[in-house]
């Protein structure tokens, strides 16, 4: 099994900080700060670990906002 680094999102602070480096609390967490509904960690924790997705833009169950402002 092989995943991606690259996937990156910027945090609070607009420094980028890698989605391989939170657990599901702290992506959850992360989103909370965006604003974004719980739910959003879930489908994006099951695109990376279970489907594998090499870039956000696969995402294609988040709106295309959010998935444009997590591949900034």
């Amino acid at each position: 099994m092989t995943t991606k680094t690259f996937i990156t999102f910027p945090d609070a602070s607009q420094a980028k900080r890698s989605l391989l480096d939170m657990d599901e609390q702290q992506l959850a967490d992360f989103l909370a700060e965006l604003g974004e509904p719980k739910f959003r960690s879930r489908q994006i924790w099951e695109w990376i670990y279970k489907r594998y997705a090499g870039d956000f833009a696969a995402m294609s169950n988040l709106p295309k906002a959010l998935r444009a402002r997590l591949a900034e």
